[in-house]
């Protein structure tokens, strides 16, 4: 098998591993936003509603078909009712759980290629080089040193790519880390405001 074709193949692998982490960080940034603007509204809800009386009644009509995860958690402690308060944090502790995976979805494939992409792109370096060598054996040691250049330099592009993969792959899983803090603060926040005001 030719090291040439394994290098196009790494790098065309690359291209995908690309895609594939714009895909999620489109999908992680449409839903982070919707989440943290739901969020902030319900929160702001529940603040300047805290003097009413049927602030249980007002939550559910307004946020009951809401699909941010807060909106999720609040609804679910308040349709449990008049619980004690020891069970009343145990539940709040169970909505957030339960929230978490929904929080935290696909983001472990960010972190996966930012650990495999510079990997990957090592890989095709490799071969790549071991093709130039490969072709140099083949003229007999007598080639043109700047083809020899040409092929080295477009083997090591594969490691640039690769480390270029990983570097956003790596700050768009930091940044989506923060705002899943974010959303998983607002879950806490806004229940035990409404926990207070019960």
């Amino acid at each position: 098998m030719s090291y040439e074709i394994l290098h196009q193949t790494i790098m065309w692998a690359m291209v995908c591993v690309t895609l594939l982490m714009l895909y999620v960080a489109i999908e992680r940034g449409i839903f982070f936003g919707a989440a943290l603007r739901e969020g902030k509204a319900l929160d702001q809800y529940i603040r300047s509603h805290l003097s009413d009386r049927d602030l249980r009644e007002e939550i559910l009509t307004e946020f009951a078909s809401a699909q941010s995860p807060q909106a999720i958690a609040l609804c679910g402690v308040i349709k449990a009712g008049h619980l004690p308060k020891d069970d009343m944090e145990y539940l709040v502790q169970a909505q957030y759980a339960d929230a978490t995976p929904t929080i935290k979805k696909r983001l472990w494939i960010l972190e996966t290629i930012a650990t495999m992409a510079p990997l990957l792109g090592l890989l095709g370096t490799i071969f790549g080089i071991v093709d130039a060598f490969h072709a140099l054996s083949q003229v007999g040691g007598s080639s043109d040193p700047a083809m020899v250049s040409r092929g080295i330099g477009t083997a090591l592009f594969a490691t640039a790519f690769g480390i270029a993969i990983a570097l956003f792959a790596f700050m768009f899983h930091n940044f989506y880390n923060a705002k899943a803090d974010q959303v998983s603060s607002q879950i806490k926040r806004a229940s035990l405001r409404y926990l207070a005001h019960r």
